[in-house]
């Protein structure tokens, strides 16, 4: 089986700091963990308690006092394909050893335009978007997505689109 969140980024995360063998807020972490997975349609199929049992293992092999630990639920499938094949999710969870800092008196901060998904010309890994779009696909009978942004088409959730149109080709610019 491949791992979705290596082709797609079809994944959720949550990092989880520490001390002394106790999780801060372990609950609000994992509720969020729990909603996240059920937003993009993952199964958690782990327990509070047994994400607990793996962590503390994991820090009793590393003995860290102050630590983080880095859980991901992903999505896997028996072929690369932008619509999932399996329901059943992946986990992986990854614990070091930090020093949990104290709080400096003054934070510095400057503001920037959020365009993490403005980036639709670029072939990232992050496909989490075509991913989404493919899943309300399929639930209502679509074989693809077609993004639009402004009245325009920009894109399609896994393939090229063109139009033709008075024995003219139209496509969307580069």
């Amino acid at each position: 089986l491949s791992d979705r969140s290596v082709f797609f980024a079809d994944a959720i995360y949550e990092v989880m700091i520490g001390r002394g063998r106790k999780i801060y807020q372990l609950e609000d972490h994992f509720n969020r963990l729990k909603s996240n997975c059920e937003a993009i349609g993952l199964e958690l199929d782990i327990t509070e308690d047994k994400l607990l049992e793996i962590i503390d293992e994991l820090i009793c092999l590393s003995l860290p006092d102050e630590f983080y630990a880095y859980v991901q639920i992903s999505g896997n499938s028996e072929r690369r394909s932008h619509a999932r094949s399996c329901l059943k999710s992946n986990l992986l969870i990854y614990v070091s050893e930090i020093k949990i800092p104290s709080v400096p008196p003054e934070i510095k901060a400057i503001t920037y335009p959020d365009l993490r998904y403005g980036y639709c010309n670029l072939k990232t890994v992050n496909l989490l978007p075509a991913v989404l779009s493919m899943r309300e696909a399929t639930v209502k009978g679509a074989d693809i997505a077609i993004f639009h942004k402004n009245s325009k088409i920009t894109e399609c959730s896994h393939a090229n689109i063109a139009i033709l149109k008075n024995d003219t080709i139209i496509t969307p610019p580069l």
